[in-house]
């Protein structure tokens, strides 16, 4: 989880205890009906948070294979640039080797 997301969460936690605080502090109404309210605002900040969570589980997941897919596509390039680049010097060696042999059937 990253650090911003979590900071959110937090701050959303923190939020809902803060308001479910005051509202039990200031509730004109009887035990019973501000116990009910507050238990159907805890479930209503529960689905919240557990929707969230699931939403940034996927989103973690996506940016995983992203990263993934991104990573095995430049180590394949480095590996195909450097297949390229080993085959450019062999054919340079040859001609090299090849000249090499010609001056040294020309001195004989």
């Amino acid at each position: 989880m990253s650090k911003e997301t979590s900071e959110t969460l937090k701050i959303l936690l923190g939020g809902f205890i803060v308001g479910a605080a005051i509202g039990i502090l200031f509730a004109p109404e009887k035990g019973k009906k501000t116990r009910k309210k507050l238990r159907k605002k805890f479930e209503t900040g529960q689905t919240f948070l557990f929707e969230e969570s699931e939403h940034l589980a996927e989103t973690l997941k996506n940016n995983a294979e992203n990263v993934k897919e991104k990573l095995e596509k430049s180590f394949n390039d480095f590996i195909d640039g450097g297949k390229e680049k080993t085959e450019e010097i062999i054919t340079l060696l040859e001609e090299k080797l090849h000249r090499l042999k010609e001056s040294l059937e020309q001195k004989s």
